[in-house]
Parts: C-alpha cells; structure tokens; sequence
C-alpha cells in the first residue's frame, strides 16, 4: 500500500505525516510549504 502523499506546494512526495489543509483539500510536505499556499489571501484585507 502506497502511503505517499504528494505535496501541494513543491510537488516533493513523502512518506512522512503531511500536513493536510481541508481548505486546500491538498497534503503538504511541511508547515513552510502550506503557508506558501496561504501567504496571499489574508493579506489583501
């Protein structure tokens, strides 16, 4: 069974628990990775 996921941000597969965003519905690599998803939106307001 493939337990892999592939991060959202940098495209790097791991095998590590990822960060998973239900707003993104996406995993992540790394907090760092996530936050690069999210480092636009709530800095318009």
């Amino acid at each position: 069974m493939d337990m892999s996921a592939t991060c959202g941000a940098c495209g790097k597969k791991t095998q590590d628990y990822p960060v998973f965003c239900y707003m993104c519905n996406d995993y992540f690599c790394s907090e760092a990775c996530h936050m690069t998803k999210h480092a636009r939106p709530w800095q318009k307001y």
